[in-house]
């Protein structure tokens, strides 16, 4: 069948011949058709789409058709009506005419109407399909217009009518199409697709075209598919290129032009083309430009009408998803270009586009105005755009803004200016361009001679963070050179951090914490808030770290509203980690969960976050998951940046490995982490972290004070020691000097121990070591029962579990089973200064103890964890608490099993947990308490 008629439009200078007029057909579109169940199909689109070619393929297909060219049919609706009357009466494919024009009246329309519809009626499975092309030489016709609504509002289901033209019908078909009887078919599902374009070659036996041909070849025509067949041609006789084919026929005296030219450009309202014209220099055709660009071109008439009225015709502008945006059909958009440069000079297109430039930058399209001021040669408007914009190019979403905006420029424009330079090497730094990204930035610092403070400074601050990573002095030295430039400015607070920063990837602790204890910053806060806080948490001061985060109502951790950007999801990060420190397990895992929801960074930060994660789980509530997690992270996976200055995820998982008892797997894990990267890691920090874990693995695997491992451990201990104490790793020294604590009594000097776990303590206790001293005590408990035989220690230790709050319970529970009088009444003490009601159950076990010392304790310590019960879900579960409601209810154990769909026996389960919890031994008792909680009393048995 034919693909397209190619009728009085077709150019004389490239006739179809006949053989190639049967070229493919639309199967894609022949589906559509078929698989609609509608009764109506409008088909729309511009010259040259093929669509009397489609009716011809669905004329073909129909067993029974009737086609009307609207083209030949007069004005008068009872002559267009008797047409239609007489082409089905006599079955005909011929065009129905009318008896000529003459005066109707609506009777007699009415009567022609209902005669056409009684007869499709009685024709049931044999009525013929209605086709009518070139429905636009009708619309305009109203007379006809109504007497086709009426027949379509009663045309038979079995019935179908197709109706082709350049613009849309002007019928009535809402009600229909709401009913799903419409089925539209538009100019975009015209357009050719690369498989139906490579139909084409086959057909026409063209050779050398492979997919990039084809994907050039539709890109280059739009789709439009009289340009793909009339291009085919070309190529069948000169074997060029199809695209290239495209571009020498568009050209002035190209078939395709002549055929714009003729089919389009003539018809067009002169004002209207006047426009389009113009706005060929657009790539979107913007309303809101346009009208402040162009307000000479629209007289009498707004650009919004103008554009909707050639979009309505099918002149080959395509609406957008806007009804105020436009996009020009690319060879359209060629045509209108060779047209407004031949009348036009270079000084009135220059004009045109700075006029545009204004334009787009006031409408707020910055991509436009620098491309229209740069092909107006305004570079220095360009570079002002684009650098006010986009300084930051760190910022992902920044980063490729700024990528397109400098590829606006040609590189010879771009290489002049020392500022676009430097933009550049920025952005090929946050492509990981190493080798680029310095070569540009020393260009752009090359003969600074005359340039400006500022320049110098962001020269200066560009290359500090660029050389950050490799762990350079000359990164320092940047960082100071920008700082020094910053003094008094509002740059001086970003120069700082990159003081901080640099300070941190070489170890000079100690240097960065007096830089970053001076808070009297000018310029944005928030700028050096991460670094000085970033070098508090390599030191181990993590107390400051949890005051300085903003924290909302009930002391939880408050999140900026809407997408976290790098800084903040680093700062964020920071704060998690500190209240990991700060023992803190489930406040960290909320915050962490929050994070992941809301987290949008991947690469680092999410191994970052995945890290914390995995800890947090692996020490709070959810240990196997947590493990699980923490050895997916790898073993060699560096988890962060300088900036968080965190250990990898060997150390944390050997960490628990070791506490958990299994510290032959902890010490192979440490020493083939140091071993793989040479002693060395990503940063100071977590090599004295991995020195440490080491040693204090081989100690904990010596069976004595001669062991070989014992003396490796102790050596490992004095390298990390020293590492630690160069650096001003507080947190590391406090861990070593636990160590040393817990060799020192290995070897009998229990002095020397009690010396040495004092100030370990206070150190915890002063920068929130909780998380290291609680593990490590409940992991070494005869180094825990030393500690809490003596007053001092076992206040200070007393004073720390405090602040852990009732999780650290478990550092006293297992001297509330001693055998000594004296260690019991010391055990109440530090449950009642630390417990929760969920410590009840330890005490009610001693309020029967032989002594009778220990039995007034217990009382008394019973009575003050009880005072502190708000509601019994603090200290019954929610099952249990359901047990409670049915045994007050007077339900037996059997009716509450029923009741509860479990075992009986998992109920008396539940009954003497609730017992244990409770202190009672009896039903009554339990009722008892469970009342005066109701009443807002709480009294034990």
């Amino acid at each position: 069948m034919l693909l397209m008629e190619m009728n009085s439009g077709q150019p004389e200078s490239e006739p179809l011949s006949s053989e190639n007029r049967a070229l493919i057909k639309r199967y894609r579109l022949l589906d559509m058709v078929r698989s609609s169940p509608a009764r109506i199909v409008v088909i729309t689109g511009p010259p040259g789409y093929g669509k009397t070619a489609l009716l011809d393929q669905l004329h073909g297909e129909s067993r029974h058709a009737v086609r009307f060219e609207c083209a030949e049919t007069g004005s008068d609706a009872l002559s267009f009506l008797a047409g239609i009357h007489r082409g089905i009466n006599g079955n005909s494919r011929e065009p129905g005419r009318g008896p000529g024009r003459h005066s109707s009246s609506f009777h007699r329309l009415i009567s022609q109407l209902a005669a056409i519809t009684n007869h499709l009626e009685g024709l049931g499975e044999d009525a013929p399909a209605l086709f009518f092309d070139d429905f636009h030489e009708i619309n305009c016709h109203e007379d006809i217009i109504y007497a086709l609504d009426r027949l379509l509002s009663y045309l038979p289901a079995k019935c179908r009518c197709f109706l082709a033209g350049r613009e849309k019908p002007a019928l009535r078909l809402g009600r229909l199409a709401a009913l799903g009887q419409v089925l539209e078919i538009t100019g975009r599902d015209l357009e050719f697709t690369p498989g139906e374009t490579y139909l084409l070659t086959r057909e026409l036996e063209l050779g050398g075209i492979d997919d990039e041909d084809i994907n050039s070849w539709v890109a280059a025509t739009g789709g439009w598919p009289w340009a793909i067949a009339i291009s085919a041609q070309s190529v069948q006789r000169n074997g060029k290129n199809p695209a290239d084919n495209v571009a020498r026929m568009v050209a002035p005296g190209g078939s395709i032009y002549n055929y714009i030219e003729r089919e389009v450009w003539s018809r067009l309202d002169p004002d209207t083309g006047l426009l389009l014209e113009q706005c060929s220099m657009l790539d979107t055709l913007d309303v809101t430009v346009i009208d402040a660009a162009c307000p000479e071109v629209l007289v009498g008439n707004s650009c919004a009408s103008s554009l909707r009225e050639a979009a309505d015709r099918g002149l080959l502008v395509w609406q957008g998803d806007s009804g105020f945006r436009y996009q020009l059909h690319p060879l359209f958009r060629k045509y209108l270009e060779f047209r407004l440069c031949s009348r036009s000079g270079r000084q009135d297109l220059d004009a045109l586009h700075h006029r545009f430039a204004l334009a787009c930058e006031e409408s707020g399209d910055v991509d436009g105005a620098i491309r229209h001021h740069a092909a107006c040669g305004s570079y220095g408007e360009a570079e002002r755009l684009i650098i006010s914009g986009t300084m930051d190019s760190r910022d992902a979403g920044k980063a490729e803004s700024l990528q397109r905006r400098l590829s606006l420029l040609p590189p010879a424009v771009r290489h002049k200016s020392r500022r676009l330079l430097l933009l550049e090497a920025l952005l090929l730094e946050e492509q990981g361009r190493d080798d680029e990204s310095l070569a540009t930035l020393v260009a752009a610092e090359r003969d600074q001679h005359g340039a400006d403070r500022e320049y110098r400074y962001e020269c200066s601050l560009a290359r500090a963070r660029f050389l950050l990573g490799r762990q350079d002095d000359e990164s320092l030295r940047a960082a100071r050179e920008a700082l020094s430039l910053a003094r008094g400015s509002d740059e001086e607070a970003a120069a700082k951090a990159a003081v901080l920063d640099a300070q941190l990837s070489l170890g000079r602790t100690r240097e960065a914490f007096e830089l970053a204890a001076d808070a009297d910053t000018p310029g944005d806060a928030a700028a050096f808030q991460l670094s000085r806080l970033s070098v508090y948490y390599a030191r181990g001061d993590f107390r400051a770290v949890i005051s300085a985060a903003d924290r909302g109502p009930g002391e939880t951790f408050r999140l900026p509203a809407g997408p976290l950007d790098r800084d903040a999801l680093l700062l964020a990060c920071l704060s998690a980690g500190a209240l990991i420190h700060a023992a803190k397990y489930q406040e960290a895992l909320s915050l962490i969960i929050n994070l992941l929801e809301q987290r949008e960074a991947g690469g680092d930060l999410g191994q970052v976050l995945e890290l914390l994660y995995g800890w947090a789980q692996a020490y709070g509530s959810r240990e196997r998951e947590g493990v699980a997690r923490l050895k997916r992270i790898g073993e060699g996976a560096a988890a962060g940046s300088i900036f968080m200055a965190v250990d990898t995820g060997s150390n944390y998982l050997g960490s628990y490995l070791r506490r958990r008892g299994q510290p032959e797997k902890a010490a192979l894990l440490h020493e083939r982490l140091l071993n793989e990267t040479g002693g060395a890691s990503v940063n100071p920090v977590a090599k004295a972290s991995a020195c440490f874990n080491l040693a204090a693995a081989r100690l904990k695997l010596a069976t004595n004070e001669k062991d070989p491992l014992f003396r490796q451990g102790l050596a490992d201990l004095l390298k990390a020691h020293r590492l630690a104490k160069r650096h001003d790793y507080l947190y590391t020294l406090n861990r070593v000097n636990f160590y040393r604590a817990w060799a020192a009594l290995a070897l009998g000097y229990e002095v020397t121990t009690l010396e040495v776990m004092k100030e370990c303590l206070d150190w915890a206790a002063r920068n929130a070591h909780h998380h290291f001293v609680y593990q490590e005590l409940v992991a070494t408990p005869e180094l825990l029962k030393l500690c809490f035989a003596d007053r001092s220690c076992r206040d200070r230790l007393v004073r720390l579990s405090a602040s852990i709050g009732p999780k650290a319970i478990d550092l006293f529970s297992p001297f509330l089973e001693s055998t000594d009088e004296g260690t019991k009444l010391n055990a109440l003490g530090a449950v009642a200064d630390t417990g929760g009601p969920d410590s009840l159950p330890l005490i009610y076990d001693l309020l029967k103890d032989e002594s009778e010392r220990v039995r007034v304790a217990a009382e008394r310590t019973a009575g003050r964890l009880q005072s502190r019960i708000e509601d019994l879900k603090q200290l019954l579960s929610r099952r249990e608490i359901e047990v409670l409601d049915c045994m007050v209810a007077g339900a037996s154990n059997a009716k509450i099993a029923t009741r509860l769909a479990v075992t009986e026996p998992t109920v008396k389960s539940h009954v003497m947990s609730i017992f244990r919890k409770l202190g009672v031994t009896k039903r009554s008792d339990a009722m008892a308490i469970y009342r005066s909680q109701a009443e807002g009393g709480y009294k034990c048995k």
